[in-house]
């Protein structure tokens, strides 16, 4: 008796395309700005990255301009493995949660180099457009943000707010 498996795709892209366009937007922050990732909450519909650092709203802006310039670029992804001595200084990582000797590494194609075993796009152009929906500052900064069609579907939602709204 075999068990038999049954895959949500059109989820399970979702997911692709928010965790790649996770690390283009956290690495556009952190490129820009002096601030250091904490955590990272994915959902196919929205997600929240969390910072430690100052940021004004503006500065959200100019990172995620800079981050759709990445995606537009359709930039390859690849994964590799490495040793963790061996591991580049340019990879982000965080040593405390690496249980292996092996380090699982995605590269976006000369902008991020990261430690992660998530899932995620082959090119950056599948993501179609990332969006900061709303930040938030508590003891983190937390940034909400959408992807793909989600992000397509809410900018052209509040778009028509704003036209109902300036027509009166």
């Amino acid at each position: 008796d075999h068990g038999r498996l049954i895959l949500d795709w059109e989820r399970r892209y979702a997911l692709m395309k928010t965790h790649t366009a996770e690390h283009i937007l956290y690495r556009s922050i952190e490129n820009l700005f002096n601030v250091k990732f904490q955590k990272v909450e994915l959902n196919e519909a929205e997600s929240s990255l969390f910072i430690n650092g100052n940021i004004s709203i503006d500065d959200i802006s100019r990172a995620e301009d800079l981050a759709n310039s990445i995606i537009e670029k359709n930039l390859k992804l690849k994964i590799y493995y490495g040793k963790m001595e061996s591991v580049d200084e340019d990879v982000r990582i965080r040593k405390d949660r690496i249980k292996d000797e092996n380090v699982r590494i995605v590269e976006i194609e000369g902008f991020d180099k990261s430690a992660c075993t998530g899932i995620h796009v082959k090119s950056t152009g599948e993501i179609g457009s990332v969006f900061v929906k709303s930040v938030k500052k508590a003891y983190l900064f937390e940034i909400k943000f959408l992807s793909g069609e989600a992000a397509k579907k809410f900018v052209f939602e509040n778009a028509r707010i704003l036209r109902k709204i300036s027509m009166n």
